[in-house]
């Protein structure tokens, strides 16, 4: 899937963290899940974490979707989803306070990683695990835990200038 349909995807499902050339009409929300995961683009591989966070009610949806891809693009899918449901757990106050849905995102994914639940102790277990998981792409271990929370705050970021342009 092209950058600028993933861009338009992820504006459509109100995470509009990337921008991109206009594509037409945006993807489904599973394709859009998809394609975030199979991209080439690390920046469009970690917004699977804001825009589970921000469409919760769409995340068994996205398990199914995540569960059918294979090789690298599923792995690193399934760590990112889990890092997700861990985050929503441990950033429940403020994922409130900037209205977004709090659908429960199932933790589908731990014991395939070999993680802690993200349900045990708000997440923050499975988010130090998750952090010592090298990349399914290159092989290399970053802060996987930060990366996400930082993509987080971006979307609460987002959220809170739009709520105070209105």
């Amino acid at each position: 899937m092209e950058s600028g349909a993933l861009a338009a995807g992820l504006a459509a499902y109100g995470v509009p963290l990337i921008t991109g050339a206009d594509a037409g009409a945006p993807p489904g929300f599973a394709d859009l899940v998809a394609g975030l995961s199979q991209s080439d683009d690390p920046r469009f591989r970690q917004c699977l974490v804001p825009l589970l966070l921000a469409n919760s009610s769409n995340s068994s949806e996205a398990a199914e979707r995540i569960a059918g891809l294979k090789g690298p693009a599923g792995r690193e899918a399934r760590i990112l989803y889990t890092a997700a449901a861990a985050l929503q757990r441990n950033w429940n106050t403020q994922l409130r306070m900037a209205g977004l849905p709090q659908t429960p995102i199932e933790d589908r994914y731990s014991k395939e990683l070999d993680v802690p639940p993200a349900t045990e102790d708000f997440g923050r277990p499975c988010l130090a695990a998750l952090g010592d998981l090298p990349s399914a792409f290159d092989g290399l271990i970053f802060d996987r835990a930060e990366a996400c929370t930082r993509m987080l705050g971006l979307l609460l970021e987002e959220r809170h200038l739009h709520a105070t342009a209105r």
